[in-house]
């Protein structure tokens, strides 16, 4: 198995190409199938996966209804073993059913020189598996009423955290997906709604006062890329970069994240997702 990529060489060494800018990614529907290798080679031999098509319902789910379902995932945890927190915990923990939920490590801001996080998971082969890039999700929970936004306000928001996006990136089994390509997979601005757990929420250990546990509306963002993976070992590595601020990279934020899905038959599933 190949060693997870850096940010560095994810993108950075891409960027000449604009392989990674979100924002100068076409935006003619037939580039958006467009690969290639991560050493800059086009391979002629079929891909053990399937990208979805964001332009479509999978499983009767648009990306912006798939996209309000992980948070619900995500946030009806609680942190202590939470999957999206580091350390070894099972990466369906609270799921199971036709699409695995899968993501960078929340709160996480790694400088590519420090190398990304890897987590390791199994996947059953009749599961497809949900990789958000970049994703967020806004709301009034821990404001005091008087500073409450508005729902257009909430959406606006939650645009412009993925719009910031300077780089985003995903290689699969070594193709690189490119900006044309994952500019189709935005699910855009959507509203859902989420329900915490009644102690230790993820929310919580991020110091934010919860004073409800459950939260509607929540306006979301961010760029979901649906994938079907045929048996065997299969690695993707996920990264995005904002840089907020030139002269201070320790302020940019860096999502890097690198998976090792083993992907079996006969895996039992059982639980559908909320």
């Amino acid at each position: 198995m190949n060693a997870p990529h850096t940010l560095a060489t994810l993108c950075l060494t891409l960027i000449a190409s604009s392989a990674c800018a979100l924002d100068d990614a076409e935006h003619d529907l037939g580039e958006s199938d467009a690969t290639s290798s991560s050493d800059g080679e086009t391979h002629d031999e079929p891909p053990g996966y399937t990208v979805v098509d964001p332009r479509a319902q999978y499983l009767g789910r648009s990306s912006a209804e798939w996209g309000a379902a992980w948070w619900a995932w995500a946030l009806a945890l609680p942190g202590t073993g939470h999957p999206l927190l580091g350390g070894t915990a099972d990466c369906a923990l609270g799921q199971s059913g036709p699409v695995l939920f899968i993501g960078s490590l929340a709160g996480a801001s790694l400088r590519s020189d420090r190398g990304g996080a890897l987590r390791r998971c199994t996947v059953s082969s009749d599961t497809a598996v949900l990789v958000p890039i970049v994703n967020v999700t806004r709301d009034n929970v821990g404001a005091a009423p008087d500073d409450h936004a508005t729902d257009a306000q909430l959406a606006a928001a939650a645009r412009s955290y993925v719009d910031d996006m300077d780089i985003v990136a995903l290689v699969v089994d070594g193709d690189v997906l490119s900006a044309a390509a994952l500019a189709h997979h935005r699910a855009g601005a959507h509203r859902g709604r989420y329900a915490l757990p009644d102690a230790d929420s993820v929310l919580e250990r991020f110091g934010v006062a919860v004073t409800e546990r459950t939260v509607d509306p929540s306006f979301g963002d961010g760029i979901y890329v649906m994938l079907e993976l045929e048996p065997g070992l299969h690695t993707l590595d996920i990264a995005a970069l904002d840089v907020r601020d030139p002269a201070d990279d320790l302020d940019d934020l860096v999502i890097e994240v690198s998976y090792e899905l083993d992907v079996r038959d006969g895996i039992d599933e059982s639980h559908p997702h909320p």
